[in-house]
């Protein structure tokens, strides 16, 4: 789950910054469940491992550290041209949803005082 204290801090408390960053993550990562489920499926390891590297990088630089351990475990698998472990696919999967269920709200609520 994102902090948003630390995220704040990281940005010194610049609202529009906040609003771009998070707006930018669901551009890019909106869809990163469907996507994940997607490349197993294919068994397409190699862009797998790209999309996975650059996610956990991404979540890394905004603080969030829950399931980029999970990301990582992915990206190795993949990087070996074998399938990731369903615990990690399944982690994984549920804490990337409840990551962007968390800044879809963030983005409503602060979208709602202008």
């Amino acid at each position: 789950m994102l902090d948003f204290n630390t995220i704040k801090a990281m940005v010194d408390n610049d609202e529009d910054v906040i609003m771009v960053l998070l707006a930018t993550y669901l551009e890019d990562y909106g869809d990163c469940v469907d996507k994940i489920t997607t490349l197993v499926e294919s068994h397409d390891w190699h862009e797998l491992f790209l999309f996975s590297h650059s996610l956990k990088g991404t979540l890394k630089i905004i603080g969030e550290n829950s399931v980029t351990q999970r990301l990582e475990n992915i990206e190795h698998a993949a990087r070996q041209n074998q399938a990731p472990l369903n615990e990690d696919l399944e982690h994984a999967k549920s804490e990337l949803a409840a990551i962007q269920s968390q800044i879809q709200h963030y983005l409503a609520n602060e979208n709602a005082y202008e």
